[in-house]
């Protein structure tokens, strides 16, 4: 989900402070200066991206380990099972937890909204 903000008007201790305010049950780690991750459990999370005119807001898995292991499996098993496993049991909870964050940050921070995933 891209958000749209006014060119330099907020900083990443500015978001994390709302985020750790609006989510007191997530955990939020600054991964380096432009990237926080927002994590729910091992499986469901999502990377905030700041950029100079806008905030991107995309689903991932919350840690580089979980990256690691799906990565690992995709090269063990091949791409159909994994991306099915995928698909089955995580896709709708990390949905989810994008579309919660951008919301609020949406509704906290942005001028207009456009998500490319719903085109």
């Amino acid at each position: 989900m891209k958000i749209k903000i006014s060119p330099d008007t907020i900083s990443q201790e500015e978001v994390h402070d709302k985020l750790s305010m609006h989510f007191p049950d997530y955990k939020i780690v600054k991964r380096n200066k432009r990237v926080l991750i927002v994590k729910k459990n091992k499986i469901a999370g999502c990377d905030v991206i700041l950029r100079k005119k806008s905030i991107h807001v995309l689903r991932n898995f919350p840690s580089r380990g979980s990256q690691f292991l799906f990565g690992l499996s995709i090269f063990i098993l091949g791409v159909i099972i994994p991306i099915i496993v995928f698909y089955i049991a995580f896709h709708g909870q990390q949905k989810h937890m994008e579309k919660e964050v951008g919301n609020y940050l949406q509704e906290d921070l942005g001028e207009q909204a456009s998500d490319p995933s719903d085109k």
